[in-house]
């Protein structure tokens, strides 16, 4: 008779972590620099927070998710500046490009990794 509580009970609590785990922020490392991508908050939208091996950071707010093929991406705007971050279907955490654009021009490509060393 407890059996089917106890499965009721695995079920919410597996739940609950994944959706817990949903809403933590991801940080990946790329060249000298370190991003951390949030998901989807009603008041912030999607974030973004970029530090360089100095410790300059950038955070930036409502990004702006979008597909093109078997492409996705988020764009983040920062005045004349594009942060782009992107991968292939099906493929986010093997290849994960962050892009910067100045204006038309691409100043930044680089290739993110999870960070493990938070």
């Amino acid at each position: 008779m407890n059996e089917p509580r106890n499965a009721i009970a695995a079920v919410i609590v597996t739940a609950i972590i994944f959706f817990a785990n949903a809403a933590i922020a991801q940080t990946y490392r790329g060249g000298d620099f370190t991003i951390t991508l949030g998901d989807n908050n009603p008041e912030t939208g999607r974030t973004y927070r970029g530090c360089d091996s100095q410790g300059n950071c950038i955070s930036l707010q409502y990004g702006t998710s979008w597909r093109n093929g078997h492409k996705r991406g988020i764009t983040w705007e920062n005045g004349d500046y594009l942060y782009v971050v992107s991968w292939q279907d099906n493929d986010r955490h093997s290849s994960l490009y962050l892009t910067v654009f100045h204006g038309q021009k691409e100043i930044l490509r680089e290739r993110l990794y999870e960070n493990f060393l938070k």
